[in-house]
């Protein structure tokens, strides 16, 4: 069976351990920008046979973030996502949680075999009610391991805005 587009460019997924640049909490601004790195390791689930040589893959990752931009929107959060990759492109959902289990939700596409995709925020509990944001995802390194299982590098930046 053939896998389609072997990049995975992966954004934030199941039990991710987040990495706070520190330990003094903040409020949280109602609008910012932000530009965080992460470093997602990444699983397959499954492989789906699509019919002539096609798979569609299903994906889970845990992420950690350094925090370059210092926004709190990135303080002591993790996140767990579901990606899937098929020919026509990747897509996938991310829920982010902080430590008193607020959460958002970012829904991610990019273009087929691409190391570049878009998200948006949306689907807030408790402090993040109402979220709104654009997000851009750009992968740097990937490390291949065993098992169906690699690591990436990359970088996630944008803006998000709350009620």
């Amino acid at each position: 069976m053939k896998k389609f587009g072997t990049i995975f460019l992966f954004v934030v997924l199941a039990g991710g351990v987040a990495v706070s640049s520190s330990g003094v909490a903040q409020t949280l601004p109602k609008q910012a920008n932000f530009d965080v790195t992460y470093q997602a390791d990444v699983s397959v689930l499954t492989s789906i046979d699509a019919g002539n040589g096609q798979a569609i893959i299903v994906y889970q990752a845990n992420l950690r973030f350094t925090n370059s931009s210092n926004t709190p929107l990135f303080r002591d959060i993790s996140a767990s996502c579901v990606e899937t990759e098929f020919e026509g492109g990747d897509s996938g959902y991310c829920v982010y949680f902080d430590k008193d289990q607020d959460t958002f939700v970012e829904t991610i596409t990019r273009p087929p075999k691409s190391k570049t995709g878009q998200g948006v925020f949306g689907s807030g509990t408790g402090k993040y009610t109402g979220i709104t944001g654009q997000v851009s995802l750009r992968s740097f390194s990937a490390t291949r391991k065993p098992q169906g299982r690699s690591s990436y590098v990359g970088k996630v930046t944008g803006n998000y805005k709350l009620p």
